[in-house]
C-alpha cells in the first residue's frame, strides 16, 4: 500500500502555517504534463528546462525560489511519474524527499494535467498521485490544467463539456478547485495567470489544518 503523505492532525508538523514568510507550493503530475512551464512562469524566469519529453527532464527533487506581495515564493517539483527511464518505486521514494524538504510542510499540492486527451495512462498516474497522497490531501490540492492555449479560444467551461468523463469526474473530486494556464503565455497575460494562482493558494490557507505525517520514519520504520 503506498505511502499516505498527509494524515492525522500534529502539532508538530503541517501544511505550514498561513502568517509565515513563505509560501511552499509542490508540484506533482505525469511525465510530459507540463510541470516546467508551470515552474518557470511561478519563477518569472527560465530556472528550469522546458522541453517536451516522453522521459522526466526532473530526476530530483528541484526547488527554486521568487517573491509575490512579500513573501518568499517557493517551488519545489517533483519527478514525474510513468517516466521511462525510472520505476515508479524510485519516483515515489524521491517524492517522499521532496516533501520533507518542504518542511515544516508545503502550502499547497499544485496536481499539474496537461488538456487534450486523457488517456487511461493519464488516469492511472492521477489516481496513483491521489493514493500515494491520501484521501484528506486532495483537500489542499489544486487542480493545475495546462496548454490552455491548445484551447484555441474556448472557454474553459464549454471545454468542460464536451470533455472526457474521467475530467468531468475528477474536477466534481476536487470541488472545481482548478486554475488554468497558458504555457505560451508571455508579458501582461502570464502575470495574471500567476497572480490568479498564488492568490488561489493564498485565499485557501485558512482552512489548512496543520499536519503533514512523518515520511521519513514511515518509509523506515
Amino acid at each position: 500500500m503506498a505511502t499516505q503523505y498527509l494524515s492525522e492532525p500534529r502539532s508538530s508538523h503541517g501544511l505550514a502555517n498561513p502568517g509565515d514568510s513563505q509560501l511552499r507550493l509542490v508540484l506533482v503530475g505525469k511525465t510530459g504534463a507540463g510541470r516546467s512551464e508551470i515552474r518557470n512562469s511561478i519563477l518569472r524566469e527560465k530556472v528550469f528546462p522546458s522541453i517536451f519529453s516522453a522521459v522526466s527532464i526532473t530526476k530530483h527533487c528541484e526547488k527554486g525560489s521568487s517573491t509575490w506581495k512579500g513573501r518568499e515564493v517557493v517551488v519545489m517539483d517533483t519527478p514525474g511519474l510513468f517516466d521511462t527511464e525510472a520505476p515508479d518505486a524510485e519516483t515515489h521514494k524521491e517524492i517522499t524527499r521532496c516533501m520533507v524538504l518542504t518542511s515544516p510542510g508545503p502550502h499547497a499540492l499544485l496536481l499539474v494535467i496537461p488538456l487534450g486527451r486523457y488517456t487511461p495512462e493519464d488516469q492511472k498516474a492521477t489516481e496513483e498521485i491521489l493514493t500515494m497522497f491520501g484521501e484528506r490531501a486532495r483537500e489542499h490540492m489544486i487542480l493545475l490544467f495546462t496548454r490552455k492555449d491548445d484551447l484555441e479560444g474556448m472557454d474553459f467551461r464549454d471545454y468542460l463539456k464536451q470533455a472526457p468523463t474521467a475530467i468531468q469526474e475528477l474536477i466534481r473530486k476536487f470541488r472545481d478547485c482548478y486554475h488554468v494556464f497558458n504555457n505560451k503565455a508571455t508579458g501582461a497575460e502570464q502575470e495574471d495567470q500567476r497572480e490568479q494562482l498564488l492568490a488561489l493558494v493564498q485565499d485557501g490557507l485558512g482552512s489548512l489544518p496543520r499536519y503533514l505525517k512523518n515520511v521519513t520514519k514511515k518509509r523506515h520504520a
